[in-house]
């Protein structure tokens, strides 16, 4: 019985909150994870793995698995695509995305800063498991006359200021606001709200050995949800990274990283601040970082004869 008042509370809390997206913990090394404006406009081009285990302890809690990759095609064009699958108690959603961003030099130097614009078309799914719902009555309507899969649309913008040790921008995500049906509108009625992101960071550097970077990833969602995350870290001599997280009325993280030559490890523990704490041992992240070829020689050179992982960068 435990277990299925849990999964329940999952699939409410998701509902009351109305946070559809979930952003992660190490978001300042995947920026393009909340904004399509990014593909292709970083120093390196990414192929980024995520695995997200919420909750740890509680069954059926929430999991959140990612691919993306994004890569310039020309000095202006970028590109990205991303795979992803969000599963809490009966409930899945996946899904595919494509971007394209197109970026322009603003003090007319292709040195100085840019801004970029990037644009992402969705195809989500989402699937019930409505063979492990357990209901004393088999043939309530909202269950008998419900879907188990139902594929729908979307699309996301933003825009991305990016220069030497900084960068900002400002994404939404959920621009249709469709509206889901998996339960029937008669008894249950799932709207997709529009998310905004606006993000920063700033990196400054003690010496060549040494630098501090802070992030700031503000979340504000329609049905009237506002979540900030506040991030601090240290990078040492360019290959390892530690530092804490903040997000308001959630949980504070944990992060450590290494890189090697063309590939990248970080891990991030999150420690509940809610309710949730009381059944649960935090929550475990993991992302894997490999670095593609570039398609252009200036930005070889930046990780010389042996490519490098230059995060926080």
């Amino acid at each position: 019985m435990k277990k299925y008042i849990i999964i329940i509370l999952a699939i409410v809390s998701v509902k009351v909150s109305a946070q559809q997206i979930y952003s992660t913990s190490q978001f300042s090394e995947n920026l393009y994870s909340i904004n399509p404006a990014v593909a292709g406009n970083l120093e390196y081009n990414p192929l980024i793995m995520t695995f997200k285990e919420f909750w740890s302890g509680i069954n059926n809690a929430p999991q959140l698995n990612s691919l993306g990759v994004h890569t310039s095609l020309t000095e202006r064009v970028g590109l990205g695509g991303k795979a992803f699958s969000y599963s809490a108690g009966l409930t899945n959603k996946s899904g595919i995305e494509a971007t394209y961003s197109y970026n322009l030099p603003i003090s007319g130097s292709e040195d100085g800063p840019k801004i970029a614009f990037g644009l992402s078309g969705f195809l989500y799914q989402y699937k019930l498991k409505k063979d492990q719902i357990k209901m004393e009555d088999q043939n309530d309507n909202a269950i008998a006359f419900s879907s188990e899969k139902l594929i729908v649309p979307d699309a996301s913008f933003g825009t991305y200021l990016f220069g030497k040790n900084y960068s900002a921008g400002i994404a939404v995500s959920q621009l249709f606001n469709r509206k889901i049906n998996m339960l029937n509108k008669d008894y249950l009625e799932l709207k997709q709200v529009r998310h905004y992101f606006l993000h920063g960071d700033y990196k400054y550097d003690i010496n060549e050995n040494y630098s501090v970077k802070g992030s700031l990833l503000v979340k504000y969602i329609e049905a009237g949800q506002i979540q900030s995350d506040i991030t601090l870290k240290g990078i040492f001599y360019n290959v390892a990274w530690a530092g804490v997280s903040f997000r308001t009325s959630d949980a504070v993280s944990v992060l450590v990283g290494v890189t090697k030559n063309r590939f990248a490890l970080g891990y991030a523990y999150d420690i509940a601040m809610s309710d949730v704490r009381k059944y649960s041992r935090g929550s475990h992240e993991l992302m894997l970082i490999y670095i593609l070829p570039s398609n252009f020689s200036k930005r070889n050179s930046l990780f010389g004869d042996e490519p490098t992982v230059r995060l926080g960068i």
